[in-house]
């Protein structure tokens, strides 16, 4: 399959906010996109391009391009005090004389086009400018309001949701999490409706049986994801951003979301709509639950940074903050008590609002005695987990644990 590479590369030094940036992206790159199938998209860091990958791409995308220049230098961010914006680059659409000259056209003498066999690219005349405002966010808004009213389903959905355009939960510039139930409603729609049929793997017709649209994920070199064989699946309608890697034998669910530079170690199991953030580590046989119904409840979320131990269990809505560590064979429920001996309190929570894990806490499992007469005469406890102390800046992963377990 023929891809071409789309990259939206930021002023130095931006200060906006990235999520605003990733979401203006997404509107300027589906509106020039048009139909074109999306592979994927990602914000590595906010000095980094903003990555989108095409494929098959055809004469539709030099088309939505060139109808949508005029509104890309208007609006997005070429221009003195209109956003971060400060390059377009194209890789694997070269242009011909013809495209070239209908494009350049088009562009003032602010903009300049570079155009190779290899690809294309549009870029500022003006000198780097740093501090740039956010875009405006008002089309975004709209955007994500007509997904909505799309009735995304089916190919569509999955499509949008391994792009990562959709996701099943989002992170708001405050830290909260936002249940896009209308996504979680899309996907139970899509087994209801859908047919089981055999599935083939491996050149074996019919070794398995799934719901007809769900097939096992194939990833290219543009995909930049790493799966190493021996067993692994990642199932259609799960985003895998670039850099991640997966160790066999490993499985990601349908709606999950995996961002960059995460490791999936071997026997570990990433569960329907679970997000996990950038450079996380889950450790072998850690299993993060899924929540699919009902619709509106919080899956588990593992925000950048965490490191997840091995034979962890994180399940029920959970929601592990940046940073945070969770030793070997911790098993977390939504309702799981949590006693912060640092701060001296004790975290809780239930099905409908789940436990919430600190930021950078370093957590091992713990006991305390049963509340019975009875129970405590017999010297019985039962499970619960301990917040022992805080990494900081300068203390990685591996050795907060090791430190925390001796």
């Amino acid at each position: 399959m023929r891809t071409c590479v789309v990259h939206l590369v930021l002023e130095p030094e931006f200060e906006g906010d990235l999520t605003e940036l990733q979401r203006d992206a997404h509107v300027w790159l589906l509106g020039t996109a048009h139909n074109l199938r999306l592979v994927r998209t990602n914000v590595e860091t906010i000095k980094s391009p903003y990555q989108l990958s095409i494929c098959e791409p055809n004469a539709r995308l030099l088309d939505g391009l060139y109808d949508s220049l005029e509104e890309i230098q208007d609006h997005h961010g070429f221009y003195d005090d209109l956003g971060p914006w400060r390059e377009i680059r194209v890789h694997g659409l070269g242009l011909d004389d013809v495209d070239a000259g209908r494009i350049s056209a088009t562009l003032d003498d602010r903009l300049e086009l570079d155009s190779t066999p290899e690809g294309f690219s549009i870029r500022s005349r003006a000198e780097p400018r740093t501090g740039a405002e956010a875009p405006d966010l008002r089309c975004y808004a709209l955007m994500k309001e007509s997904m909505e009213q799309m009735n995304l389903r089916g190919a569509e959905l999955l499509d949008a949701l391994e792009a990562g355009i959709v996701r099943v939960a989002e992170r708001t510039a405050s830290g909260d999490w936002i249940v896009n139930t209308w996504v979680k409603d899309a996907i139970l729609q899509l087994f209801r409706t859908s047919s089981i049929v055999p599935k083939g793997l491996e050149g074996e017709p019919g070794l398995f049986r799934d719901k007809q649209p769900l097939d096992v994920r194939r990833f290219d070199a543009a995909s930049n994801v790493r799966i190493v064989p021996g067993g692994s699946a990642v199932r259609r309608g799960a985003h895998l951003g670039p850099g991640v890697v997966c160790m066999p034998p490993m499985y990601v669910n349908l709606g999950a979301f995996v961002g960059a530079g995460t490791m999936v170690d071997s026997h570990a199991l990433i569960g329907s709509c679970a997000q996990i953030g950038e450079r996380v580590h889950v450790s072998a046989a850690a299993q993060i639950g899924g929540v699919l119904e009902p619709p509106g409840a919080r899956p588990v979320i593992i925000e950048d940074g965490a490191f997840i131990g091995g034979g962890a269990g994180i399940y029920e809505g959970v929601l592990i903050r940046r940073g945070a560590v969770i030793a070997g064979g911790l098993q977390l429920t939504a309702s799981t008590p949590v006693f912060d001996l640092v701060h001296e309190r004790e975290l809780r929570g239930t099905r409908a609002a789940p436990l919430e894990i600190p930021a950078n806490a370093v957590v091992l499992p713990g006991t305390r005695p049963v509340s019975s007469q009875w129970g405590r005469e017999r010297g019985l406890n039962q499970a619960c987990a301990l917040i022992v102390k805080y990494r900081d800046e300068k203390t990685d992963q591996g050795t907060a644990l090791e430190e925390a377990l001796r």
